[in-house]
C-alpha cells in the first residue's frame, strides 16, 4: 500500500470514516455489488462519471432505482444542498477526489452551504479516483465545496481507497 494510503486511512478513521483499501476496479465493483442490496434507491454523484467504474447498469440490473445528480447540461451542478427534485437516496456514491492531509473530505457534489442533517443519505460511499490522482490539500486552503470534517452522525460513511 502506498504511504499516502496508510496515512490518509489513519486520518480518516480518526474522524469517524470507515475506510477500505481495494486493489483494482474489479474489487471496487465487487464491493459495490456486495454492499448495496437490491431494491435500494441509489444516487450517483456528479463527480462520479457514469463510466468511472461502469456501475450504473450493474446497480440497475440488481433491481435498484438509480439516478444521477448530473444531467449533462452545461453549467448544471446538481448538489446535495437540496433534495427537492429527488428523494433522499438510501446509498449515495461519489468521488473523494480531494482529501486534506488531516483526513477531511472535500466533495465537489456539494457547495459549501451546510446540508440539513435530516436530508443526508443513510449511506455514503466515496471512492478515490481510478482515472486521475487523488488531490491532497493543506487544511487551510479555501474551497467552494463542502468539507466533511467528520462522519455525519446520521450517516454511515465509507471511503474506498483505490490503491494502484
Amino acid at each position: 500500500m502506498k504511504t499516502w494510503n496508510k496515512n490518509i486511512k489513519v486520518q480518516l478513521q480518526k474522524r469517524g470514516f470507515k475506510t477500505i483499501a481495494l486493489k483494482s476496479i474489479e474489487k471496487v465493483k465487487d464491493f459495490i455489488v456486495n454492499n448495496i442490496p437490491g431494491n435500494s434507491l441509489v444516487g450517483l454523484g456528479a463527480s462520479l462519471s457514469p463510466d468511472e467504474f461502469e456501475i450504473y447498469d450493474m446497480l440497475k440490473n440488481k433491481g435498484n432505482h438509480v439516478f444521477r445528480w448530473y444531467d449533462g447540461s452545461p453549467g448544471y451542478n446538481r448538489s446535495l444542498d437540496t433534495f427537492e427534485e429527488h428523494p433522499v437516496p438510501d446509498y449515495y456514491l461519489t468521488l473523494a477526489d480531494t482529501i486534506t492531509e488531516d483526513g477531511k473530505l472535500i466533495i465537489s457534489d456539494f457547495t459549501s452551504r451546510p446540508v440539513p442533517q435530516k436530508k443526508l443519505p443513510k449511506h455514503f460511499i466515496a471512492f478515490t479516483p481510478a482515472k486521475k490522482p487523488l488531490t491532497l490539500k493543506k487544511d487551510k486552503e479555501e474551497t467552494p465545496y463542502a468539507v466533511f470534517d467528520s462522519r455525519p452522525p446520521e450517516s454511515d460513511f465509507t471511503v474506498v481507497l483505490l490503491r494502484s
